[in-house]
This record gives C-alpha cells, sequence and structure tokens, in this order.
C-alpha cells in the first residue's frame, strides 16, 4: 500500500499546474531557491516590463522645479538625440518571483521582489 502511495503523491506532483517560487536572475538564466541547478535563460519567459527599453528624444521640456520646499522655478532643457532608458530590464542578482509552467520545461518570471 505505502508503494501505491508514493506513486500517487509522484503522480500528483508531476501534474501540477504551476509552481510559485523565488529565484535570482543570473543574467545567463535563474537560480532557484533551494536548487542546485541554473535554469538557462532560454528556458525563461521574461515579461516586457522587465525587460529594458531605450529611445532617443529630442526636444525641449520645461518643468517647475522647488529644492527643500523652496519657491518654484522654472527648468527648460533642451535634448537632441539623447538616449534615454525608459524602464530598466533585470539585471544580475536580482530577486524574482516564478511560476514553473507544467512539466517544469518553462520558468516564467512574475516581477521582481524586494527581498
Amino acid at each position: 500500500m505505502t508503494a501505491i502511495k508514493k506513486i500517487i503523491a509522484g503522480y500528483l506532483e508531476n501534474e501540477a499546474l504551476t509552481d510559485v517560487m523565488h529565484a535570482t536572475y543570473t543574467g545567463t538564466g535563474l537560480r532557484l531557491d533551494d536548487r542546485p541547478n541554473e535554469i538557462p535563460a532560454e528556458f525563461v519567459d521574461i515579461p516586457l516590463a522587465l525587460q529594458s527599453a531605450e529611445a532617443t528624444v529630442s526636444g525641449e521640456f520645461t518643468a517647475e522645479v522647488s529644492v527643500d520646499g523652496g519657491a518654484a522655478t522654472e527648468k527648460t532643457v533642451r535634448l537632441n538625440q539623447a538616449k534615454v532608458t525608459i524602464t530598466r530590464g533585470l539585471a544580475a542578482g536580482d530577486r524574482v518571483t516564478v511560476v514553473r509552467q507544467r512539466g517544469g520545461q518553462r520558468y516564467s518570471i512574475i516581477d521582481r521582489t524586494g527581498d
């Protein structure tokens, strides 16, 4: 009877649709907590919100600026083909929450975590 329970428990564990876990992004993949091997990047889905987005910007931008609660002054900045980073992508060492898809072949990063 114990052997049958082990077989059923193993089957149910493998049939789980997803597992939520925590990991560290290494720059080349994921190192899951409590797992010795790194998951290579080709098996990891990274959402667009966690990928770097860069653009070239030109124009004149004006804003009111107040330093330490003082009187606001108007400042103008002129940019000509300035390269800007709109979102910061994942960096090596970032902690992330990950969902393992059925069968454990693919991993999807949900978001950065604060720990």
